[in-house]
């Protein structure tokens, strides 16, 4: 990185007097503590040694972490090779499923109105019907409508009973039975008295 000239880094752009940590540097004796200017940059006059440490306050990705000098020994600016360790902040981590880096923070991404994030909370919000919610904004009108649903998932049910010989549907719920005309029920109804009648004569024997 050139040590000129208000640069973009992190995405800041600099300000003249911006004070940049440098830290990357390929030749490391360049790294240090800087103060941006339009032209070429100057070290700041902050004395330097080792476990000498900074906070970062902007940036994309390093706001709000901590560095070290790691560097044993006298450190000479402009001179001395100078190591520079992350301690704080940050973690090494990054933005998972579901979430946003900004910074040191994580926050979480809402896809819906169903998550509802403001400072320090999460709450439920509106669940669409078709993600298996009720439309509902509030409890009462929740359980209302999911009461209706329970209502109109019932009548959609084919009804289940018995039916008697005329074909009729009886109130009350039972298994279905084949409907059989009434001349024939009579028959059914004589032979099987007359197999009863049989088995009985044959067991008294």
């Amino acid at each position: 990185m050139a040590l000129t000239g208000l640069l973009t880094i992190d995405g800041i752009t600099l300000l003249v007097g911006d004070r940049v940590l440098v830290k990357a540097q390929t030749d490391p004796v360049q790294n240090g503590l800087y103060t941006a200017a339009a032209g070429a940059w100057s070290r700041t006059a902050d004395a330097l040694s080792p476990n000498t440490f900074v906070f970062v306050s902007k940036g994309s990705t390093l706001a709000k972490t901590g560095w070290t000098i790691s560097t044993n020994g006298a450190i000479t600016p402009g001179t001395t090779p100078i190591a520079w360790a992350q301690f704080a902040g940050g973690g090494g981590g990054g933005a998972g499923a579901g979430l946003a880096q900004n910074g040191a923070n994580l926050d979480i991404v809402a896809a819906d109105g169903s998550i509802v994030i403001i400072p320090d909370s999460i709450t439920v919000g509106l669940v669409p019907i078709s993600k298996g919610g009720t439309g509902a904004t509030t409890a009462a009108a929740a359980r209302t409508a999911r009461r209706r649903q329970h209502l109109q998932r019932a009548a959609a049910r084919p009804h289940r009973g018995r039916v008697d010989e005329r074909g009729a549907q009886p109130r009350h719920g039972g298994h279905p039975r084949a409907v059989v005309p009434r001349g024939q029920l009579e028959g059914v109804r004589e032979a099987g008295l007359q197999d009863r009648g049989r088995q009985h004569s044959g067991r008294a024997r």
